[in-house]
Order: structure tokens, then sequence, then C-alpha cells
């Protein structure tokens, strides 16, 4: 039998919670509705009394592992800032300030970058020999970081063939941000010719062609250019890459010109992929001949004349025509030397442009970019190339 006491038996203070055993009173031991704010003394509960919040005099870290995991409050009672967990990986935690101040608390991770710059264009002189366009310096690397980072990519045009005039340089490629040292490709060099006025040093270093020296490349980023045929035929060298020197011309046909250097090898999208690759060098002859070809990685090949060819677009078609072929696009390759018969304009081929691309794990990926990057999927990985100037907030 239950007996019930009505209001007014027990006095105002009588029963208190000494008087009340552990466990007594339950939820179905109370009424809907029997609990109201009028019931509740002012400052009866406090943030403390909540299962899942914390007043520190400090802020939380990231090891700092809340039993209430992801949604657990902690009041800095110091400083009055207030974080909430919104990541609670062992060790790992992110914490994020939701009051007005700033300083969130994020875990560091890991990202990988590849940075070429721009490859430099091959040589394109009717008089003397050609050499072919060194490749854009390439660098791959890590870097820890955490969220809210800024990183900016900026993208190095190859260097645009011309006839009759320098062979031009590369242009540098970087990638930068807050705790980065800022990471920074030279453009390659171009490919070397009758006059000497060429830029032939670089990220990789331009062939050498009839006056001057093979360019130097930068140590780290790149090689130096072939040497041109010290006898026989005028034949340039090839352009550096960044896994080789550009090859030495020999003179003698049917493979009197050098190749470009071969580039270097990333998985950095998941694929093994080669960037980098030098221009071919270019032929001065009559004859029947191979032509050159550019290096593994986007090395434009050298011009293959024919005797009172006239193919005066730069990057020609086919396997004939005096034109170098220009380095591939987004890979840092330099441009083949254009070669010549009797008469015809043996352009220089182009380089190709550079590249950026970040390999960001998933769990970590912000999906704040601008310029349009190119973002795809690698197992746990996302993977950021920008083949134009552009940003990533982490």
């Amino acid at each position: 039998m239950t007996t019930k006491i009505k209001a007014g038996v027990i006095g105002d203070g009588v029963v208190g919670t000494t008087q009340i055993a552990d466990d007594a009173i339950s939820q179905a031991k109370i009424a809907d509705d029997a609990v109201g704010a009028a019931q509740i003394a002012a400052n009866a509960l406090g943030i403390n009394d909540l299962s899942n919040a914390t007043i520190n005099s400090a802020d939380p870290a990231i090891d700092t592992n809340p039993s209430g995991g992801v949604g657990t409050l902690w009041v800095n009672s110091t400083s009055g800032e207030v974080y909430v967990c919104t990541s609670a990986t062992t060790d790992a935690n992110n914490w994020f300030n939701v009051g007005e101040g700033t300083g969130n608390i994020f875990a560091p991770y890991q990202i990988s970058y590849l940075v070429v710059a721009g490859g430099g264009a091959g040589a394109g002189r009717y008089s003397g020999t050609s050499g072919g366009g060194g490749a854009g310096g390439m660098l791959v690397g890590t870097h820890t970081t955490a969220a809210g980072i800024q990183f900016t990519a900026t993208i190095g045009a190859g260097g645009t063939g011309q006839f009759g005039a320098a062979s031009n340089v590369g242009s540098t490629s970087s990638l930068a941000g807050s705790g980065l040292t800022t990471v920074s490709t030279t453009g390659g060099g171009g490919g070397g010719q009758v006059d000497g006025n060429t830029v032939v040093n670089g990220g990789s270093g331009g062939g050498q062609g009839s006056a001057g020296n093979a360019g130097t490349g930068v140590s780290g980023q790149g090689n130096a250019g072939g040497s041109k045929a010290s006898s026989g035929i005028g034949a340039g060298g090839g352009g550096g890459g960044k896994g080789a020197v550009g090859g030495n011309a020999s003179g003698s046909l049917p493979n009197a010109s050098g190749n470009g250097g071969v580039g270097a090898q990333s998985s950095i999208t998941g694929t093994a992929t080669y960037y980098a690759g030098g221009g071919g060098g270019g032929t001065e002859t009559n004859s029947s001949y191979n032509k050159s070809t550019g290096g593994d990685g986007g090395g434009g090949d050298g011009g293959l004349a024919t005797n009172n060819g006239n193919n005066v677009i730069a990057g020609g078609s086919g396997d004939v025509g005096q034109a170098g072929r220009p380095g591939t696009v987004n890979t840092g390759g330099g441009g083949g030397a254009g070669s010549k018969a009797a008469g015809g304009s043996p352009y220089g081929g182009s380089g190709g442009s550079g590249v950026v691309i970040l390999r960001v794990p998933t769990a970590n990926y912000s999906g704040t970019v601008s310029g349009s990057p190119t973002v795809t999927t690698d197992g746990n990985f996302k993977v950021i190339k920008f083949t134009g100037s552009g940003t990533y907030t982490s």
C-alpha cells in the first residue's frame, strides 16, 4: 500500500538531500510537469552539472581526449574563451573556438606537394646549331600543417618558342603558406644558339648551341644541358631534365643531336608520372637523319627538317617539320630545338607550363579552393592539381 503525503504536511526545510537515499527518487516517481522552472532555485544548476562540459583555467589541448567525445564543451575560466570538440581522435583532438575570440586548437597533419616550373623554349635559328630547352625546376616534399591555413600556388608559364631570336626561359612556380618555407622552383633555361644571347641556365639548363656553353641546372631541381657536336654535322645538345643531364650531340648520322634529359617520376596523384623532361636538340643537315627525342616528362622532340622544307609553325606536325615540338603543358617539359635543311624557318618549340599538386588526407580536406584546380580522390587522400594559379585553405 502506498501512503501519499499531502502538501503542507511536511514543513519547509524538514527534508533535505541528506534525508533522501541515493537513487530513491527516479524519473518514474516524478509526475509529468511536477518540477518546473519555479521549483528550481536560482543558480541551482551550473555548467559543471552538464555531462559533457568542463570548466578549466587553461585551454584544451589536442591530447585532452574528452570522455564525452565530439560535442564536448570546454570553458577557459581564465580567459572566458569557449571551445567545442569537433574531432575526438585520440591525441589528435580538434577544438573550435565558438566565441568571438581566436585560437582554434587543431591537430596537425601532413600534406605532400609537387612544384614544377615552366620549361625553357628550344632554340630556333636558320644559321648555326640549336640546343633544346631545359626543363623547369622540380621539387617534392611534405609539410605538417593544421586546419585554417591558406596555401597559394603560382604556376609558371613555359618559355615561348621563336624563330630568329634568343630562346625564352620558363617562369617560376611556387607554393607558399603560413608555417611553410616558400617552395620556389626556377624556370628552365632556353636552348643555346648562334648569337649567344640566350639565358641557358635555369631549373634545368638548356642544351648547347653554336655559341656559349650548355646551361647549368639548379641543385636539387634539375640538371645541366648537353653539349653540341664537336665535329661532324652541326647538332645541338639536349636540354637537361630533373632526372638526368641533357644528351650530348654526336655529330654523326643518323642520331646526330642530343636527346632531352629524362625527367623524374612522382606518384603524388596515385599514378607514377614523369615530370620535367628536357627538350631535344636540333640538327643542321640536308642528309637523312633521326630527330632527337624529348626526355620523359613532357620534353619536346627536336625538329625534323626536309630539304627546302618550310614548316614555320611552332610545334610542327607529325614526324616531319623543321619546328621543334613544344613541351607538354603542365609538366614543365623543355621545348625541342628547330632543325634546318636548305631553306625554311625552324622555330623553337615552346616550353611546357608548370604545375603544383597537393595530396591531403581526405579526413582533413576542407574543400575550400580557388583558381579552379582539379580535385580527385586516391584512396584515403584528396589530390589537388593546380594548372593555373590558385589557393587551398586547409
